[in-house]
C-alpha cells in the first residue's frame, strides 16, 4: 500500500503511465472561463505524472550542488537520470511538453542559484 492510497482511500485513480488522473478543465483557458463565471467546460479527465516535486527538488538540489561544486557535468548527470526515469511516461505530447518546459525552468533556477553559491565561496 503506497502514500497515495493511505491518503486518498479509493478516491485516486491509476492512469495508463503509471500517473494519477484528475478531473477538471484540460487547458488553463477553461479554468479561466470557469472562474470568470462563463459556461463550465465538461469535466475532462487527465493524467498527472507522480512525484513530480519530489523528483524536482532532488533535481534542483542535484543541479545547484554540481554547479557550487564548480562540476557543472553534473548537470548531464542529472538530466540523463530524470529522463530515462521518466521515458516510458512521455507518451502523450503534453506530458513531453510539460516535462521539457519544467525541466529547463528548473535546471535555469538551479543554475543561477548554484552560481551564486559558487561566485560567493570562491
Amino acid at each position: 500500500m503506497t502514500a497515495l492510497d493511505l491518503a486518498m482511500g479509493a478516491s485516486s485513480v491509476p492512469g495508463l503511465h503509471g500517473g494519477i488522473l484528475v478531473e477538471g478543465p484540460a487547458t488553463r483557458a477553461e479554468a479561466r472561463a470557469d472562474a470568470a463565471g462563463g459556461a463550465p467546460a465538461e469535466p475532462r479527465r487527465r493524467e498527472v505524472l507522480r512525484g513530480g516535486i519530489t523528483i524536482g527538488v532532488l533535481e534542483r538540489f542535484a543541479a545547484a550542488g554540481s554547479i557550487a561544486a564548480g562540476l557543472p557535468e553534473g548537470l548531464a548527470l542529472v538530466i540523463a537520470v530524470k529522463g530515462v526515469g521518466r521515458f516510458t511516461e512521455l507518451e502523450a505530447p503534453e506530458a513531453r511538453e510539460r516535462f521539457i518546459i519544467g525541466t529547463f525552468a528548473s535546471l535555469i533556477w538551479a543554475t543561477v542559484a548554484g552560481l551564486v553559491v559558487h561566485l560567493a565561496i570562491r
